[in-house]
C-alpha cells in the first residue's frame, strides 16, 4: 500500500523513514481511515491507546504494520 505524502487524498501521511501516523480530516471516520490502510478500527484502537470512535480533525493516528513484519521503532512493516 502506498503511503506517500504530497497527493494523499484526505489527511497527511508519513514517508517510510518515520512512524507512520495519519492525520485526521474533515469527514473522516476511524473505519474509512482503518479501510484506507488495511486494517480495522480495532486494530487502530489497540495500537493508538485511548483511541475512540470520536475522532477530531488534526488528531494524530498511528498506523501499524501491514502484514506483522515489523521494524523496531518505526510502526512500519519490512516489506513496503
Amino acid at each position: 500500500m502506498w503511503r506517500g505524502g504530497a497527493g494523499t487524498p484526505g489527511g497527511t501521511v508519513t514517508g517510510w523513514g518515520s512512524p507512520a501516523f495519519y492525520i485526521v480530516q474533515a469527514g473522516d471516520t476511524l473505519d474509512s481511515i482503518a479501510a484506507r490502510f488495511g486494517t480495522t478500527a480495532t486494530i487502530l484502537k489497540s495500537y493508538n491507546p485511548g483511541l475512540t470512535n470520536n475522532i477530531f480533525v488534526n488528531q494524530v493516528i498511528f498506523l501499524p504494520p501491514v502484514n506483522g513484519d515489523w521494524l523496531p521503532g518505526t510502526g512500519r512493516n519490512a516489506n513496503p
